[in-house]
């Protein structure tokens, strides 16, 4: 009897997850003017990794994008444009016009003078001003990313803390009256339950971001925190933050670790919970991006010239003790 109980459990939990996700999308999908070719810039990084740069030395001065944000783009339905740090600024202001939102991805980097740090900051720049312009025009920071957006709102590094959070699997403490506004809204309400209860979220950051900057300076005038999660100290940080007014969003978690990378040094979920989790950010990102129809490249040859879908891919995951154990990697 117990047994029949919990199998219909499951099969009304999933009902109900199938059920939201339909009433999530389909509005987007009858709309005339959702973009159903979306394309989405990601910054490259300097490669750092001790590791991989001995065992490769080839790669030296070379940037790179972990492959896991790529497919977490392509997940979704959308297509991926490798930004380099080095770009010209003509160059970058042409693909900026041509992509339709922007993820800036985690990694080993500065936030200080690092070409990544210069480059976010350009492409936040020219974001803010578009979506002033009436344009829909989104960004995902992923941990290092997310706190680039707030050190470049900020104008500081000090809004961020030390934080016992690397290689940590944990939980979301949901902000519900902001939930209820974000971009995760639709989310299903076992999900939701889920995310709060089980460990689900793969972190592998060593600074977070306190609820109290959210209530002051530039970053409290900006952003809500959506949700937030507790460190090995018991120590809070912010784990989900958007856009009062702009539709820029940022999670200190890794949801496409758990998707893509298989490493096992690190301790990433992969259960159907984290999996469903991971999978529903991203297609609620792209249900954002879709909202930019404006931007576009002049034509199809000029679209595969940029996107990374000519990219080879190069294999990394040779290398389980790198600090960075990605499984793939695209180098520039």
């Amino acid at each position: 009897m117990a047994c029949n109980f919990c199998v219909s459990s499951f099969w009304i939990s999933f009902l109900i997850l199938f059920l939201n996700l339909i009433s999530h999308f389909r509005p987007v999908l009858s709309k005339n003017n959702v973009n159903e070719r979306p394309i989405v810039g990601i910054p490259t990084m300097s490669i750092t990794d001790e590791l991989l740069l001995k065992k490769v030395s080839k790669l030296k001065d070379r940037k790179y994008i972990a492959a896991s944000y790529v497919k977490f783009i392509e997940m979704a339905g959308a297509r991926a444009v490798p930004i380099p740090t080095n770009i010209n600024d003509t160059v970058l202001q042409h693909v900026f016009k041509s992509v339709n939102g922007l993820l800036f991805p985690g990694g080993e980097t500065n936030l200080v003078d690092s070409g990544y740090y210069k480059l976010t900051k350009r492409l936040y720049e020219l974001a803010i001003k578009e979506n002033e312009k009436g344009k829909v025009f989104p960004i995902l920071g992923i941990c290092r990313g997310m706190q680039a957006m707030l050190v470049h709102t900020e104008g500081s590094i000090d809004v961020m803390e030390e934080r016992d959070s690397v290689n940590l699997t944990t939980t979301l403490t949901w902000n519900d009256e902001n939930f209820e506004k974000s971009f995760i809204k639709d989310m299903p309400p076992p999900m939701k339950e889920v995310a709060e209860k089980k460990k689900i979220t793969a972190h592998f950051h060593k600074y977070g971001v306190t609820k109290e900057i959210f209530s002051k300076g530039k970053v409290g005038e900006k952003f809500n925190v959506v949700a937030t999660s507790f460190d090995r100290e018991n120590k809070e940080f912010v784990s989900i933050f958007q856009g009062k007014e702009l539709p820029f969003f940022g999670l200190q978690f890794h949801p496409e670790k758990v998707l893509f990378e298989w490493a096992e040094t690190i301790n990433i979920p992969h259960s159907l919970d984290a999996v469903y989790l991971s999978q529903f950010f991203s297609n609620a990102f792209m249900g954002e991006v879709r909202k930019n129809k404006a931007h576009r490249f002049s034509s199809w040859e000029e679209t595969e010239r940029y996107t990374t879908s000519k990219d080879p891919m190069y294999y990394t995951g040779f290398l389980p003790d790198a600090h960075s154990p990605f499984m793939q990697i695209f180098v520039y």
